[in-house]
């Protein structure tokens, strides 16, 4: 009894490792068919298959599907299965308009001249911010709307330009620099005393000195005796404010 147990449990455990050891059946891949018929001339037929990226159409591939497609007539395009694009990103260089501002290369080096020379002398008060509150401020007074950039100008007609020009030589006139190149150029022209002390402040500083430091300080004790601009006269100040235009502009012509 107990020897035919033994052989029930010996072909059973032979029989299990004879079903393990045999291969698995691939399971095959599901069919995808696509039939299709076009009638006509220069039409573009494509199947889905092969449009799109590597991996989306090996995942289209496992899927089942039939699709049937039949069509005539002339210029038409059909396509079986899903259809994929990709949208390319291109930066597009639009030409300002014929008679725009921007059109004329030296009407529109004018105007960015000076904005130039406007941020320069703005930057040296203000600093890194100067230009964005300039074009902002541009902005608002020749009402452009603030989604749009002040280069908008650039597509204004030609006619424009004189009205822009005039606002920004205003502008810049209205710098310490720009007040400074117009008052030397009226012989004679005296000014308040404290506009001297504002207009020596900055000649100085474009010779690289502070208007308090030890080298202005010594200036003022060598040629004037003084020790401080306190006890300077207002003619001495006015000379003063001459001689340091004198430097800067033979500093300018020699550069």
């Amino acid at each position: 009894m107990v020897d035919d147990i033994k052989k029930k449990l010996v072909r059973a455990l032979q029989e299990h490792e004879t079903k393990a050891k045999k291969p698995r059946k691939t399971q095959k891949a599901a069919s995808s068919k696509t039939s299709q018929a076009i009638t006509g001339d220069n039409n573009l037929q494509t199947a889905g298959d092969v449009i799109g990226t590597t991996k989306e159409r090996r995942f289209r591939s496992s899927q089942n599907k039939t699709t049937t497609q039949r069509i005539r007539g002339s210029g038409n395009v059909q396509v079986g299965g899903d259809l994929n694009l990709n949208t390319v990103k291109t930066n597009l260089n639009i030409l300002p308009p014929p008679e725009s501002i921007g059109a004329d290369s030296l009407l529109k080096q004018r105007i960015m001249g000076l904005f130039d020379k406007i941020g320069q002398e703005r930057e040296k008060r203000f600093g890194k911010t100067a230009y964005s509150v300039m074009y902002g401020k541009f902005k608002r007074d020749f009402k452009i709307p603030k989604e749009q950039k002040y280069t908008i100008i650039w597509t204004w007609p030609k006619e424009c330009a004189p009205a822009i020009i005039e606002y920004l030589e205003e502008k810049y006139a209205g710098t310490i620099r720009g007040r400074i190149e117009n008052a030397s150029k009226k012989p004679g022209y005296t000014h308040t005393l404290p506009h001297l002390v504002r207009m020596e402040k900055e000649l100085w500083s474009q010779l690289g000195h502070e208007w308090n430091s030890p080298e202005v300080k010594n200036f003022l004790k060598t040629y004037y005796g003084v020790s401080s601009h306190r006890d300077l006269t207002y003619l001495q100040q006015w000379q003063i404010v001459c001689h340091l235009e004198g430097l800067v502009k033979r500093i300018y012509n020699e550069a």
